[in-house]
């Protein structure tokens, strides 16, 4: 995606030149220069060791050039198999860290037809992050179907508010090779379609790259900032003057924004309000989950039920007395087969866990701890699995009070905006907090007390199965992540 030229000497700045005054101001600081990718299972390397995903691909060949000029670095891959963009976008701290500059997502498969109403809400999200920079981090996004999307992003690089996002579509510049007869194709697309992993291993599905691709996606994103690091050398030699990032502009009106949407409860959390005439203000939601692989934010540090059984190793069966006592952290059962498989082999490496808290009728109360001292929304997210029409409605079949102050049916919403959903699922719903709800003094014993302890101020969310139908971990309701704001 074009920034504002070519950088062709006439004075006008491409993206390679922002991207070096990024790395250069991280090694005047003194500090990281940090990747966060996020994704899916393609991120994450599926069908390969956890290793040989593109990141790390794309990490290992940075990695010298790095060093040679002095500059601290880091790669998370925080990659989750089969997850939506949301509740995920709005919870990027938790997953890549605070102040990143250069967030990833995989939007190929995530969302369906060139969807541009999850992405936008995306883009809005990132261009918000490390407010006490000059810049929004970097939006390194890898798309297959990437038209309109590519399309909606060059929108927000004309209007400031990101300044050198790249889209990675490797698909045209591998396509002509592999219509090559295998032993005249250059060495690295030879064997395209022979993955990492030992033979037999799970993964190796037709939509996962294989260990060949991955090198492939790693070096096409490697190119882009080795370009920058000579830029940087040059710099350093007295050969080139880097260029100064713009400054950073305000967030503009939706490009998407439509009637219909318009008027969701929930639409201002992930498209902002008007600021003024000119400017829309983003507000920032506090989240915690029980995903992994997550740098901060564990969704267990504000649980405050006793009634919760966390303790039993997460592979293991539970039968119907455990969930009668109380909600259990679990796994759901398409994802402990899935990592039972991968236990086969040793794991592969890969971090990523869909855990959540599940719980039936019999289950009871399971209460959580918001520290805040004003709250407007509620957004509890199940964890999204592939579940069927019986199965718990987190908005018909849970009941939710906040502050001791019971959520009336109408206040409660199933998100349904495209990135929020799973196989054609809700697994979101927004709950406006009642004018009834009291902040509290926390006097109950956390489970990290050091993030957020006795007398510290919020509201108490309780959540409930209210449906008696919901018996088993079949049916079971679930919690996984918790936004507020």
């Amino acid at each position: 995606v074009s920034g504002s030229g070519s950088g062709n000497g006439s004075g006008e700045v491409n993206n390679i030149e922002y991207t070096a005054q990024r790395i250069h101001q991280a090694r005047i600081e003194k500090r990281q220069f940090r990747f966060g990718f996020a994704g899916y299972s393609v991120t994450t390397g599926r069908g390969n060791y956890f290793n040989q995903s593109f990141p790390f691909v794309m990490e290992r060949i940075l990695e010298p050039s790095m060093k040679a000029l002095g500059i601290k670095w880091s790669v998370v891959n925080a990659g989750i198999g089969g997850v939506p963009s949301f509740p995920y976008g709005l919870c990027l701290d938790n997953f890549l860290g605070k102040n990143p500059d250069v967030v990833f997502w995989d939007f190929a498969m995530n969302e369906a037809n060139d969807s541009v109403e999850g992405f936008e809400a995306y883009i809005r999200r990132v261009a918000s992050l490390n407010t006490s920079k000059d810049v929004a981090p970097m939006l390194l996004v890898r798309d297959t179907m990437a038209a309109n999307r590519t399309m909606m992003l060059q929108k927000y690089v004309n209007v400031g508010a990101l300044i050198d996002p790249i889209v990675v579509h490797t698909d045209p510049a591998v396509d002509p090779f592999l219509e090559i007869d295998e032993a005249s194709r250059p060495i690295g697309f030879r064997d395209w379609r022979e993955f990492g992993a030992p033979p037999n291993a799970p993964g190796k599905s037709r939509h996962h790259p294989a260990k060949n691709e991955h090198e492939f996606i790693g070096y096409v994103m490697a190119m882009h900032f080795l370009a920058a690091l000579e830029l940087l050398a040059a710099a350093d030699m007295g050969l080139y003057q880097l260029k100064p990032l713009p400054q950073r502009s305000g967030l503009a009106a939706p490009v998407n924004a439509n009637d219909n949407k318009s008027s969701s409860p929930w639409t201002s959390i992930l498209l902002g309000n008007p600021k003024n005439d000119t400017y829309w203000d983003l507000k920032p939601v506090q989240c915690r989950t029980s995903f992994d692989p997550i740098l901060e934010g564990n969704l267990k540090d504000i649980l405050i039920s006793k009634n919760v059984e966390d303790t039993m190793d997460i592979m293991l069966p539970k039968g119907p007395m455990v969930y009668n006592a109380g909600w259990v952290l679990d796994l759901g059962d398409a994802e402990k087969r899935a990592k039972q498989k991968l236990d086969r082999y040793g794991g592969l490496g890969f971090l990523d866990s869909k855990k959540a808290y599940y719980g039936v009728h019999a289950s009871g109360v399971i209460e959580f701890f918001l520290p805040s001292r004003e709250m407007s929304s509620v957004i509890v997210c199940e964890s999204n699995e592939n579940r069927n029409s019986m199965s718990c409605n987190m908005k018909t079949d849970a009941s939710y009070s906040i502050g001791g102050a019971l959520v009336e049916d109408e206040d409660i919403s199933a998100i349904d905006t495209i990135g929020f959903t799973y196989l054609g699922r809700s697994i979101c719903v927004h709950i406006a907090v009642p004018s009834k709800a009291t902040v509290t003094t926390n006097d109950k014993s956390m489970n990290n007390e050091s993030i957020t302890g006795a007398g510290s101020k919020g509201f108490v969310l309780a959540v409930a199965v209210k449906s008696k139908r919901i018996r088993s971990k079949a049916q079971s309701c679930n919690v996984s992540h918790l936004i507020w704001l």
